[in-house]
């Protein structure tokens, strides 16, 4: 028995910058602000991949906090990242984002 599992998700992009997908019976839209050519109505990208981080990251604490009985507060977390410019940079085979440092920070809900 395998304990691989594949997670596939299909994206499309019509005549803008907005992409969307159907993921599980989920409607998501990811856009571009109106100064890259989008309708800025929807998160951007690297938003939403930050969101992504930030939720399997919480996610897998609320899983140890269940299962090993770990004594802490539920979390909030704030990731931040510091462009070194808008856009992207071309390398010779690749895009990557024009990032200068990714800060992630856990900050407790306990009040």
């Amino acid at each position: 028995m395998s304990r691989t599992k594949t997670v596939a998700v299909t994206a499309s992009m019509a005549n803008s910058y907005a992409v969307h997908t159907d993921i599980r019976g989920h409607k998501l839209v990811i856009d571009q602000p109106e100064n890259a050519g989008g309708t800025n109505e929807r998160p951007t990208p690297l938003e939403f991949f930050l969101f992504s981080l930030a939720g399997v990251s919480l996610l897998s604490l609320e899983q140890l906090r269940g299962s090993r009985r770990l004594n802490c507060a539920p979390s909030r977390l704030v990731l931040r990242v510091n462009l070194i410019r808008p856009g992207y940079w071309a390398s010779r085979r690749r895009i990557v984002p024009a990032l200068a440092r990714f800060g992630l920070r856990r900050q407790s809900t306990r009040t």
